[in-house]
């Protein structure tokens, strides 16, 4: 390497030497002959540039828009009333008193006089 990191030594030696190794970016891998170059490349482009302009005067930050107030959650609807239980139907036909309804099956149904004697309990005394 030259002995003084000129521009174009820089630039003879990274193309001699290292043409075929880079790395990210189309970058050598030499990094004092890197840095004398970004340098230079550097230096050129702040002089050629124009004087910065002034940064912009920053816009007012607008005010916070608010919250939407929720809305109000409505009331549960109420479950329906349970259905009325119907009324018995009506009867159509009931006995006279001191009537019942005789056997269970067989022939000899139908109604007869209730026998009043065997209603009374005896309780014997002693």
């Amino acid at each position: 390497m030259p002995k003084y990191i000129s521009k174009y030594s820089c630039i003879l030696y990274n193309y001699t030497i290292y043409s075929q190794l880079y790395i990210h970016n189309n970058t050598f891998r030499n990094t004092q002959c890197n840095t004398a170059n970004t340098e230079l490349r550097r230096r050129a482009s702040v002089e050629a540039l124009p004087a910065p302009a002034p940064a912009p005067i920053p816009a007012p930050i607008p005010a916070p828009i608010p919250a939407p107030i929720p809305a109000p959650i409505p009331a549960p609807i109420p479950a329906p009333a349970p259905a009325p239980i119907p009324a018995p139907a009506p009867v159509s036909w009931v006995p006279a008193p001191g009537w019942v309804q005789r056997g269970r099956g067989g022939r000899g149904r139908g109604w007869k006089k209730e026998n009043i004697n065997k209603k009374i309990n005896i309780v014997n005394i002693y």
